[in-house]
């Protein structure tokens, strides 16, 4: 995945408080992850 494609990802969810998101792997494989977080606590990675 690219960066702007990650990126797309990392700002189209950002505010939703029921998941966060990180990046992983190395180029050219990075990829985001998407992990739900439980109501009351936001996942920062």
């Amino acid at each position: 995945m690219s960066s702007w494609e990650r990126r797309i990802v990392h700002v189209s969810l950002k505010d939703r408080d029921d998941v966060s998101t990180c990046s992983t792997g190395s180029e050219p494989l990075r990829r985001v992850v998407v992990t739900p977080v439980q109501k009351g606590s936001r996942g920062t990675a």
